[in-house]
């Protein structure tokens, strides 16, 4: 049924007529099947509403709330609402283009009370789509909340992996333990300058990190008073 007769420059293919009645036959198929999504869509419009639903008063997605379920239902509510294409990843990585389950986070912002999405549809088109729902609003704030608060959590559990890697090497320095430097040698308010961005660095990039010589321990040392002193004042 697939058949294929190549004839002319550049492999020119054409269909032959038990593939063009494939064709048509399956086409019909997919129309016909749509009476019976027809029939069935309000139904399945209020299960959607009704799964995005919050209690009475709340107007705001708490993240034990972003559920399989209500996950689900906001897809399908995007599907109804924008026309998007569903999208495959193997489709997106081969024509750098997008569907609704694989938009890239910089293809989704909020305005307002608007969700806009500007992404590469098929054939690379760009395409804008506002969308001013306010369940799918309320939905996509709280995964964007909880991948901000993920993104979070995941850079402060790699500072402090590398706090702990430069009180190891202190107490090395010192001849102590970890435990024993941290609590006795080290002023926490250092590590929460640490936590909170602010460090000395720009100060070794100036002057570099050889602390053996005398202006360099000088400048490094008064660069550290200078933190202590910023994080006492609530800098």
């Amino acid at each position: 049924m697939f058949h294929v007769l190549e004839r002319g420059y550049g492999q020119q293919a054409m269909f032959t007529p038990a593939s063009a009645r494939w064709r048509a036959h399956r086409d019909r198929r997919k129309f016909d099947s749509m009476v019976a999504f027809g029939a069935v869509l309000p139904r399945l419009r209020r299960r959607v509403a009704r799964d995005l639903r919050l209690p009475r008063g709340q107007d705001r997605v708490e993240f034990e709330q972003l559920t399989e379920r209500r996950v689900l239902a906001l897809a399908v509510r995007l599907l109804d609402l924008g026309f998007f294409r569903i999208g495959s990843e193997d489709y997106a990585e081969r024509n750098d283009s997008y569907g609704l389950t694989t938009m890239l986070r910089e293809h989704v912002s909020t305005e307002e009370y608007e969700v806009i999405f500007d992404f590469p549809a098929k054939s690379g088109q760009r395409r804008v789509q506002a969308i001013a729902d306010s369940q799918a609003f309320s939905m996509l704030a709280a995964l964007k909340r909880r991948r901000a608060a993920a993104e979070e959590d995941r850079g402060r559990a790699g500072r402090e992996r590398q706090v702990k890697q430069a009180i190891k090497s202190v107490a090395a320095y010192l001849g102590n333990t970890p435990a024993v430097c941290r609590a006795s040698y080290v002023d926490p308010r250092i590590i929460d300058r640490f936590h909170a961005g602010v460090t000395i660095a720009p100060t070794i990039g100036r002057v570099g990190p050889d602390l053996a010589k005398a202006k360099v321990r000088a400048r490094v040392e008064s660069a550290v008073l200078e933190l202590l002193e910023d994080a006492g004042d609530g800098g």
